[in-house]
Order: C-alpha cells, then sequence, then structure tokens
C-alpha cells in the first residue's frame, strides 16, 4: 500500500511538473512577442515581457540549478537595498525598470535559439564540416567569434558554443575563449553597446582614435590568449569549430542582412536586428510545419532556459538597484579632473569591483558622471569607459555574457573569472601605457 501511494504521489508530482512546464514554456512565448511589439511599436509594453519571464521562472524554479540558484538568491540579495528605497518613495518608473534590465538580452537569447534549430538539424557526420583542431582550430574560432560578435553581439556566443558542443565535450578552456574574443570585441566595435555608451558620455570624442587604441587592447588580448594556449602541453587536442557554410549559415547571413541595414538605418539597434532577423529565419525554416515547431519549442525547449532567464532577470534587477542607489547619492560625490593618474586607479578599482559582482555599467556611469573633461579629454573619458567595460566584461563572475556562457555550458563563471585575472593584468598593464601615449598626444 505504501509502495503504491508512494508511486501515485511522484505520478500526480511529475503531471504537475509537465504542466507548469506547459504554462512556462506559453510564458516565454508570449513575453519574446510581446518584447517585440514592445521595442517595435509600444514601448510601454516591455513591462509586460517582464513580468512574463519572471512568471516563468516562478514556474521552472525546480528546474533551475543549485550553482545558478546561488547567483539568482545573492544578486537578489544585493538588490534589496534599491528596491526598498524605490518602494519607500514610491517611485513607480524606478520600479517598472527592474524587470526590464536584461529582457532584451533573454528574448534574443530565445529568439536565436529558435533560429539555430535549422543549424542543428544539419548531419554532423556528413564529412562535410571541416574539422580545425589544435593551433589553427584556436585561431580560427577565436577569430570567428571575436568579428562576428563584433556585429551580431551576443548571439555569437551561441552560434559558436553550441557549434564546439555539438562536436564534442565542451570545457572551460573553450568557455574562457568564449569569454575573452568576444569581450575583445568590445574594444573597438561601433555596434556594440559598450561603444555607443562610450561616446554617448564623450560627445566630443572621436571613434576611429578610439577604435584605434582599442584595437591595440584587443590584439593584445588575443596575442596573450595565443602565447597561454601554446605553452600547454596538450594544445594540439585542442577542438575548435567545424568550418562549412551549413554550420554558420545564420550567423554569416544575418551579419551581412545586419552591416547592411545598419549602413542604411544608422539608429536601428543592433540587438533588436538580431532579434527580428533570427525571429525570421526561424519562420521560414519552420514554414512547413510551423505550428508543430511552435508547440514542439514551447513545451520541450523553451523551459531548458530557465537557469539562463533567472540569472539575466536577477541581474537585471541588481543592475538597476545599483544604479538607482548612486542616482540618489550622486549629489555626494565631489567631481574632479580627468587626468591619466585619474583613468589609472578608476580602471583598477572597476576591476576589483567586476569582481565582486558589480556590472561594469554601474562603475562607468558613476564615473562618467563625476568626472570633469575638456575638448581635450573627450577621447580619454571614451577609451577608459571602453576599457573598463570591455575587461569587466571578460573577468566579472556576474556579466551577462559569463553568466550566460556558464549556465549554457555547465561552467562556473567564477573559475572564468580565476583563469582571466592574469589576462585582466595584462591588459590593464597596456591600458594604462596607451592612456599616457594618449594623453600627451
Amino acid at each position: 500500500m505504501v509502495n503504491t501511494s508512494s508511486k501515485e504521489k511522484c505520478i500526480v508530482l511529475n503531471i504537475m511538473s509537465l504542466q507548469r512546464q506547459r504554462i512556462a514554456g506559453r510564458m516565454i512565448l508570449a513575453a519574446l512577442l510581446v518584447n517585440v511589439i514592445s521595442f517595435s511599436i509600444f514601448n510601454e509594453l516591455a513591462i509586460v515581457s517582464g513580468l512574463l519571464y519572471l512568471g516563468s521562472v516562478v514556474c521552472l524554479w525546480n528546474r533551475i540549478s543549485a550553482r545558478s540558484l546561488l547567483f539568482v538568491k545573492a544578486m537578489l540579495l544585493l538588490a534589496v537595498p534599491g528596491i526598498f528605497l524605490a518602494v519607500a518613495v514610491a517611485d513607480i518608473d524606478t520600479l517598472s525598470q527592474f524587470l526590464q534590465g536584461n529582457i532584451v538580452i533573454i528574448t534574443l537569447l530565445v529568439s536565436v535559439g529558435l533560429s539555430m534549430q535549422a543549424t542543428n538539424t544539419v548531419d554532423h557526420t556528413d564529412g562535410k564540416a571541416k574539422a580545425s583542431n589544435g593551433t589553427s582550430g584556436f585561431i580560427i574560432t577565436y577569430a570567428g567569434v571575436h568579428f562576428v560578435g563584433a556585429i551580431i553581439n551576443y548571439a555569437a556566443i551561441l552560434f559558436f558554443g553550441d557549434n564546439i558542443k555539438r562536436r564534442g565535450k565542451f570545457t572551460e578552456n573553450h568557455a574562457i575563449l568564449l569569454a575573452r574574443s568576444f569581450a575583445a570585441a568590445g574594444f573597438w566595435s561601433p555596434l556594440l553597446i559598450t561603444m555607443a555608451f562610450a561616446l554617448s558620455y564623450s560627445p566630443g570624442a572621436n571613434y576611429s582614435e578610439i577604435a584605434l587604441y582599442g584595437g591595440l587592447l584587443a590584439l593584445t588580448s588575443f596575442i596573450f590568449s595565443l602565447i597561454e594556449f601554446y605553452v600547454q602541453p596538450n594544445k594540439n587536442q585542442y577542438q575548435g569549430i567545424a568550418v562549412s557554410f551549413s554550420e554558420f549559415r545564420m550567423p554569416l547571413i544575418m551579419a551581412s542582412i545586419i552591416l547592411v541595414l545598419i549602413a542604411f538605418f544608422p539608429n536601428i539597434k543592433v540587438l533588436h536586428l538580431v532579434i527580428c532577423v533570427s525571429l525570421l529565419f526561424f519562420i521560414y525554416d519552420a514554414r512547413k510545419s510551423f505550428v508543430r515547431s511552435i508547440k514542439r519549442n514551447v513545451e520541450e525547449q523553451f523551459p531548458k532556459y530557465a537557469n539562463e532567464i533567472a540569472l539575466f532577470l536577477s541581474a537585471g534587477i541588481l543592475n538597476v538597484s545599483l544604479m538607482y542607489l548612486v542616482n540618489q547619492f550622486d549629489s555626494y560625490f565631489t567631481g574632479f579632473v580627468l587626468t591619466p593618474s585619474v583613468s589609472t586607479i578608476f580602471l583598477i578599482v572597476a576591476a576589483l569591483l567586476t569582481c565582486v559582482g558589480v556590472h561594469p555599467l554601474v562603475s562607468v556611469t558613476i564615473f562618467a558622471s563625476v568626472v570633469q573633461v575638456s575638448n581635450v579629454t573627450f577621447n580619454l573619458l571614451a577609451f577608459v569607459i571602453l576599457t573598463a567595460w570591455a575587461i569587466g566584461s571578460s573577468l566579472g563572475p556576474l556579466s551577462g555574457q559569463n553568466l550566460g556562457i556558464g549556465s549554457r555550458y555547465d561552467i562556473s563563471s567564477y573559475r572564468i573569472m580565476k583563469n582571466n585575472i592574469v589576462h585582466s593584468i595584462v591588459l590593464l598593464c597596456v591600458a594604462n601605457l596607451i592612456i599616457y601615449v594618449f594623453w600627451r598626444s
């Protein structure tokens, strides 16, 4: 009787879990569609998308891994002061922002996942895809993530990372490569948010000059990573991406479309373009069985994003909370003149803050708000912002890219941070050398 009762209880629990999973899948689909409408037509709907993503996390709470759950709880705990203050003063605008911080990134993740299904149906054993291994595999993979990522943003990590994972075991070395190569694109790419943010705070900065110095840092990152890879005893066993057009049809076409559209419509946001193009790819590839494909994704694929959605939502809440606190107390910060010495101190402090979970966005916003610049130092300010953000992205355990890599490929983001410490120190040294040359010029 006891065994029968236990079995019946397990069956009931499994049915309830399956029902919650289906409800969460529908919420994620609705959140994706609402978010697309919000950034295309009606901005006020963004909060609805955030609430739907939050609802999906609640339904999928039991599917969140223990490690991800630890990160989620820590970030929410750190966000409490900002949330409490916003509630206390009834700041409705800020309260509505708490669930909107990273919803575009979540929508990007889900939409790119949909578009990648056509790539995943390719027969990977047909011999057409040429494997890239050893040193050449490392260089090809690094360059691919770096340059494609400079155009299509975080989606490049998903395309290249999943390509590696399908071919064999995804290792910690792969995670480090993805983190470094993508973050390094932030030093120079005009299509990434880092450059847009830097130029918005430095309206008098010259992009070509900033990109030149940023390119030197990106090159430093690559050379250091290559040397580090080359001294490994098992470097010949390294498995890089599989090179074939069928494998990378999606990111290559997407990058081409985005470059063309940006040339004609420079004010369009790249992330929004990537989302829309990804959805169009999915609609085209699933045109013969669209309803069945949607149903399969809602019931099977979307619930697998439980970790990523929970982490990105929590990180967004934390960032909004910290930014709100900074804005409330910015009058207590005394402005100071931007000099090479001040820049050096800030870059070191920003890197240390990143290690304890403070997003680079928070650090650079505070710095850009209190520093006094002139026409002579606009370029310096832009370069410092780019450097702090790019280094922090590859180093910080709670940066968006490292959280995404860690949860998707089951690699600890703290392990990524540990392996990037020396890399970050080298970049800081080179950056400071450039700053003093930059200042004198």
